[in-house]
């Protein structure tokens, strides 16, 4: 009866060997096929030279902000820093750095989201010249108090790129 158990219990433990090495190989193969299923649906990404909808409307809501028919944009391109001016003029500028510049507004468009960094970082050193260099008169005005010529060069800049990123046209 000794033999009988024993030979029962060696065939439940071969069993239970053989069945846990089953298990192992097919849970092995579905973890594998999900990997390649996962990877084949994830390159989502767009390529670089395509532009998506959502594409097209990041971009309308990013010039939404900073009109390049606007005040501020008007205000950039014309206006010496040497003199003084209403903070109100830079209104635009600070809601496309502040709030253009989030991760909301980022393009699926790889050379696009390149691009808008790009000027998000122009308007970043005009901002940062600004809260050095700025000081608060009466009525709102403002007057640059130092490195005019440097803020004057880095408004050129800003303005130029964003007005060749603004007739990007990618809402056609």
């Amino acid at each position: 009866m000794d033999e009988i158990l024993d030979n029962y219990e060696l065939f439940i433990m071969v069993f239970l060997i053989l069945l846990a090495i089953t298990y192992a190989i097919f849970t092995f193969i579905i973890n594998k096929d999900d990997s390649n299923i996962i990877q084949k649906e994830e390159p989502n990404e767009v390529k670089d030279d395509v532009i998506t909808e959502e594409d097209r409307t990041l971009y309308a809501s990013l010039l939404s902000f900073l009109p390049l028919d606007g005040e501020t944009i008007k205000f950039l391109e014309n206006h010496n820093m040497e003199k003084t001016f209403h903070g109100s003029k830079l209104d635009g500028l600070y809601a496309f750095y502040y709030d253009g510049n989030s991760e909301k507004h980022k393009f699926p468009n790889k050379k696009l989201d390149e691009k808008r960094n790009n000027i998000a970082k122009l308007a970043g050193n005009i901002i940062e010249h600004f809260s050095e260099a700025l000081t608060l008169m009466e009525n709102g005005q403002v007057v640059v108090t130092e490195g005019i010529t440097e803020l004057n060069k880095k408004v050129k800049k800003f303005t130029e790129a964003y007005r060749v990123f603004s007739e990007h046209n990618v809402l056609k």
